[in-house]
């Protein structure tokens, strides 16, 4: 009966910690994803906010070395769901995240 117990109690701490994921949807903010392109949005914003010296430098200066981490998908985790990045006083608005978000879910297109 304890070892159910047990069970019970981690199965119910796993669905609260899953239940705690962010997306950019809870912001309240709506972005046009329509509107989203490469170079209008996503390469200004990867510059001012990821390519810093200190930081990730020319690592995400081109449309390749971005695709490197869209591929693997550490940048919707680590921007979009988790919010980890940026760090150092670098902040990045609900509305930028979401931009990021369009622009994966509509196949990261070099537009």
């Amino acid at each position: 009966m304890l070892r159910l117990a047990s069970i019970v109690m981690s199965l119910g701490i796993c669905l609260i910690i899953s239940s705690c994921s962010k997306t950019s949807a809870d912001c309240g903010s709506s972005t046009d994803c329509a509107s989203v392109t490469y170079t209008a949005n996503i390469q200004p914003l990867i510059a001012n906010k990821c390519g810093l010296s200190g930081c990730h430098g020319s690592e995400f200066s081109s449309y390749s070395g971005l695709m490197k981490i869209v591929n693997n998908g550490s940048l919707e985790r680590e921007v979009v769901n988790s919010e980890n990045m940026p760090t150092g006083g670098v902040t990045m608005s609900c509305g930028e995240r979401q931009e990021i978000e369009c622009w994966v879910n509509s196949g990261a297109t070099n537009n």
